[in-house]
C-alpha cells in the first residue's frame, strides 16, 4: 500500500513524457503529405480497382495477364520503359509446374423436394471450388456435419452421391470423394469473422485437390442454402440437386511485374512496395485495392519527379505486382542481388475497405516484436489469429514505430482511424521477414466479406485508397531519402514508444505477479516477467541502433551521441521497471 502513490506518480511522469514526445516531434514535414496527396488520384485508383474486379485473376491465365498488361500500359503512359532508364520496368517469368484452372460457368439447382435455383456462377463467381472438373449431373445429397471424421459418416452411404459438409472443401473432398467414393462435395465452410449471421448469402471461395484421376468437383454454398438443406434433412426428406460446372485446365506462365525509379546516390539500396494482383473474382479489396493503390503510387511518384516538384530518391524505389507469395518468390529468386539490398518492404493488401460496411479499421501489422510472442494489453490480435513466432524472428528495427508515427501524424489532421496489431502473417511481408528484411503490412481487418463473392466494388472506398496511398508513398519517399533531421525525430518517436511500452509492461507484470501466489509458481512467473522486459529492452536498443542506417548522407557526431543517450535512457528505464517489480 505505501508503494502505490509512488507508482502512480511514476506512471503519470511516463505518460506526460510520452505525450510530450508524441506531440513535439512530427516525423515528416506536413507539406510532404500535401504534395503527395495532390497527385494521388483516388478516382483513378478506384477505376483501376473496377477493372481488376472484372476478372478471375489466377496466375498463368489470360485474365491475370490481361490485368498485368493493363498495369504495364499505365506505367508506360507514366514514363516507365523496358529500356535501361531512370524509370524502368521488367517482367520476370517462370512456367507453372501444374495446370492452371479457369472457371467459365456453374449452377446449382434444387430438384427435390422442390425446384429452385440455389446458386449460379454469374452472381457467385466463387461457386466452384478451384480445381473442379466439368460436370453435368443430378444426384442425391447426404449431409455429414463437418465431414472430416469417420463418425460423421457412420450409417451413411455416400458413394456416388453429393456430400454436404461444414468443413473446408479440401479436407471434405479427401474424406468424401477420395476415401469414400462420393461423386462430389458441397461445402458450407465459412469463418465466424465473415459473420454469416449478418450475411447469410455470402459464399466463400475454396479449393479442392487437383485430381485428374477422379475428375470430380466441389461447390461452395451459403449459410442460407445450408439452413434450407439441413431443414429438409431434419424433416426426413430426400434432397436431390442438379449440378453444372464448366471449367478448363491449361498450362501457363507466372509473371511478376517490377517497376523501378532508380536511386540517385544509392541505387543499389532499395525500398520495395508490393501489391499482389492475383485473386478470385471479384476480389475487390483483396487485393484489387492493393494492386491499384500501388499503381497509383508509382504513377504519382514518377509524375512529381518529372515535373520537378519532387527530387529523385536517393535509394531506388521498387514496385512489385505479383502472384501472392509465389510471384514475390520468383522476383527474389531471379534477383538475389536486389533482395540483399532491400532496406525495407511495405506491403499493401486489403487497403481500400469502406469500413462502415466491411467492419474493421485500417491496420498496420508490425514486423515481429516481443508482443508477437507475449501478447498483452494494450496489444491484441485480430480475428485472423496469432501465428507461431520463434525468438529468432524478433529483431529490433525502427520500421514499426516509423510507419505508425507517419500514420498518426496524417490521422491527426484528417480524422483517419488507424489501428495496429502484432505480427500475424499471411501476406508477402512474410517472405521479406524470413530473409531478415524489415517489412510491415498495410491492411484492414476484420472484413466481413473477406474471401467471399461479396468482396465487390461497392465495398471499396476511394477516399481510403487515397489515405493509404498517401501515407505509403510518403513513407517510401522518406525511407528512400532519409535525412538526419528525420532520423533525430525518429529517435524521439522510438523513445516515446519505449516509455509507453515499459509503462504498459510494468502494469502487466505487476498484475501477473499479484495474481500468482508465493512459491514455485511465483518464482517461475518472476522469471517470465524478467524475460519479457529484457526482450523489450533488447528490442528498443536494436531499434535505436537501426536508425544509424536511416540517413543517406553524412551525419554529424551529434546523431551518434544522441543515439547513445537514447539507448542509455532505455537501459535506465529497464532497470527502474525491474526495481519496481522487485518490490512487489
Amino acid at each position: 500500500m505505501p508503494r502505490r502513490p509512488a507508482f502512480l506518480f511514476h506512471s503519470l511522469w511516463i505518460t506526460l513524457l510520452f505525450v510530450c514526445l508524441r506531440t513535439d516531434a512530427q516525423i515528416v514535414d506536413p507539406s510532404l503529405f500535401g504534395l503527395v496527396g495532390s497527385r494521388i488520384d483516388e478516382q483513378r485508383a478506384f477505376q483501376d480497382v473496377a477493372y481488376f474486379t472484372r476478372f478471375w485473376r489466377t496466375a498463368g491465365t489470360p485474365d491475370f495477364d490481361r490485368c498485368m498488361d493493363y498495369t504495364l500500359d499505365h506505367l508506360e503512359k507514366s514514363g516507365f520503359s523496358d529500356q535501361d532508364s531512370f524509370f524502368q520496368y521488367r517482367i520476370d517469368k517462370e512456367p507453372l509446374a501444374t495446370p492452371v484452372w479457369i472457371p467459365t460457368g456453374a449452377s446449382l439447382h434444387l430438384r427435390r423436394p422442390e425446384r429452385r435455383m440455389l446458386h449460379e456462377f454469374s452472381e457467385t463467381p466463387v461457386l466452384q471450388s478451384r480445381n473442379s472438373f466439368p460436370v453435368s449431373t443430378v444426384a442425391e445429397v447426404v449431409y455429414v456435419e463437418e465431414g472430416t471424421e469417420d463418425r460423421h459418416y457412420t450409417g451413411k452411404d455416400v458413394r456416388g452421391k453429393l456430400v454436404l459438409g461444414l468443413a473446408p472443401p479440401g479436407p471434405l473432398y479427401r474424406e468424401a470423394v477420395t476415401e469414400r467414393g462420393a461423386l462430389g462435395i458441397l461445402s458450407a465452410y465459412i469463418e465466424d469473422y465473415n459473420r454469416p449471421d449478418l450475411f447469410p448469402d455470402a459464399v466463400r471461395d475454396g479449393e479442392i485437390p487437383y485430381d485428374p484421376e477422379r475428375r470430380s468437383f466441389g461447390m461452395m454454398v451459403s449459410q442460407r442454402t445450408l439452413d434450407l438443406l439441413r431443414g429438409y434433412v431434419a424433416a426426413g426428406k430426400t434432397i436431390e440437386v442438379a449440378v453444372e460446372t464448366q471449367s478448363e485446365f491449361t498450362f501457363g506462365v507466372r509473371r511478376t511485374l517490377s517497376a523501378e525509379i532508380r536511386g540517385a546516390s544509392r541505387p543499389n539500396e532499395r525500398i520495395v512496395l508490393v501489391g499482389h494482383l492475383d485473386h478470385y473474382q471479384p476480389g475487390a479489396n483483396d487485393n484489387a485495392s492493393g494492386a491499384a493503390t500501388l499503381l497509383e503510387i508509382a504513377r504519382a511518384t514518377a509524375t512529381l519527379i518529372r515535373e520537378g516538384r519532387l527530387p529523385p530518391p536517393a535509394r531506388t524505389l521498387t514496385f512489385l505486382w505479383v502472384d501472392e507469395y509465389a510471384g514475390t518468390t520468383l522476383w527474389m529468386d531471379q534477383h538475389p542481388d536486389k533482395v540483399q539490398s532491400v532496406v525495407a518492404a511495405l506491403v499493401l493488401d486489403m487497403v481500400g475497405e469502406r469500413t462502415a460496411l466491411t467492419g474493421g479499421p485500417f491496420r498496420v501489422e508490425r514486423m515481429p516484436d516481443p508482443a508477437a510472442i507475449w501478447t498483452r494489453p494494450p496489444d491484441e490480435h485480430t480475428t485472423w489469429g496469432a501465428q507461431k513466432v520463434n525468438h529468432q524472428m524478433i529483431r529490433g528495427h525502427f520500421l514499426n514505430d516509423f510507419y505508425l508515427a507517419l500514420c498518426r501524424q496524417y490521422a491527426a489532421t484528417t480524422g483517419w482511424i488507424v489501428a495496429e496489431n502484432p505480427w500475424e502473417g499471411g501476406s508477402d511481408h512474410d517472405l521479406f521477414l524470413d530473409r531478415g528484411i524489415p517489412a510491415v503490412l498495410k491492411w484492414h481487418f476484420p472484413d466481413y466479406f473477406y474471401h467471399t463473392h461479396l468482396d465487390a466494388l461497392d465495398k471499396v472506398d476511394p477516399d481510403e485508397l487515397k489515405r493509404v496511398g498517401t501515407v505509403a508513398m510518403t513513407a517510401a519517399l522518406t525511407l528512400a531519402s532519409g535525412t538526419e533531421v528525420v532520423a533525430r525525430r525518429l529517435i524521439d518517436v522510438v523513445l516515446a514508444s519505449a516509455e509507453k511500452r515499459f509503462a504498459d509492461e510494468m502494469r502487466n507484470s505487476q498484475e501477473a505477479l499479484r495474481s500468482t501466489p508465493p512459491g514455485p509458481k511465483r518464482l517461475t512467473q518472476e522469471t517470465e516477467e524478467r524475460s519479457i522486459l529484457m526482450a523489450w529492452a533488447k528490442w528498443y536498443e536494436e531499434t535505436l541502433d537501426s536508425i544509424n542506417g536511416f540517413p543517406v548522407g553524412e551525419t554529424g557526431d551529434g546523431l551518434v551521441v544522441r543515439l547513445e543517450r537514447a539507448k542509455q535512457q532505455v537501459g535506465k528505464r529497464f532497470v527502474t521497471v525491474l526495481g519496481v517489480l522487485g518490490r512487489e
